[in-house]
C-alpha cells in the first residue's frame, strides 16, 4: 500500500458512516439499533471479506456448500456494504496493482537516492579528504580482526 493511498485512507477514517435499521431478532421485543463506523473501518471490512473470499476461492474448490451459500452470502454483504457507502473495491485493487506494479524496484529507488546522497569526494578539495579519512580508518579498524579462513583447517 502506498502512502498516499494510506493517506486517503486516513482521511476517510475520521467520517462516520451511519447504519440504520440493524435489527436484533434475538431479542424480545425486536430491538432496532444505530450502528457508527469510520468509513475507512468499513472499507477495511470490505477489503478483508474480498480478501476472505479470494482466499477461500483457492482452497474450497469443489466445495458444493461454499461455492452455492457462502461465498455468495459473503459476497452479497461485501457489495451491500460498498452500495451504501459508494465504495468500490475492486477500482482501488486495480489503482493499487498499478502503483506496485510502478514502484516495483524500490530497492534500484533506494540506491540511486543512497549514491547521489553520498559525498563525493574530489582529488581538488582538501576538505573533502576528510571523508575518505574516516573511510579508511573504518577500513583499517577492521584489519585486526579475525575472519572465518582463521578457523579453517
Amino acid at each position: 500500500m502506498t502512502l498516499e493511498m494510506m493517506e486517503e485512507l486516513a482521511d476517510d477514517a475520521q467520517e462516520q458512516v451511519e447504519i440504520d435499521g440493524v435489527l436484533n431478532v434475538k431479542s424480545s421485543p425486536v430491538s432496532k439499533y444505530k450502528v457508527h463506523l469510520a468509513y475507512g473501518d468499513l472499507t477495511l471490512i470490505v477489503a478483508m471479506i474480498e480478501d476472505y473470499i479470494t482466499g477461500l476461492d483457492s482452497i474450497k474448490d469443489g466445495d458444493i456448500q461454499w461455492e452455492c451459500y457462502y461465498r455468495n452470502k459473503f459476497k452479497s454483504i461485501s457489495d451491500k456494504i460498498q452500495n451504501q457507502i459508494e465504495y468500490d473495491y475492486e477500482a482501488k485493487l486495480k489503482k493499487c496493482m498499478k502503483a506496485k506494479e510502478k514502484n516495483s524496484d524500490v530497492g534500484e529507488d533506494a540506491l540511486v537516492l543512497a549514491i547521489k546522497k553520498a559525498p563525493k569526494i574530489r582529488k581538488d578539495d582538501p576538505e573533502k579528504d576528510i571523508v575518505k579519512e574516516k573511510q579508511d580508518k573504518a577500513a583499517g579498524q577492521l584489519e585486526g580482526q579475525m575472519s572465518l579462513e582463521d578457523f579453517v583447517v
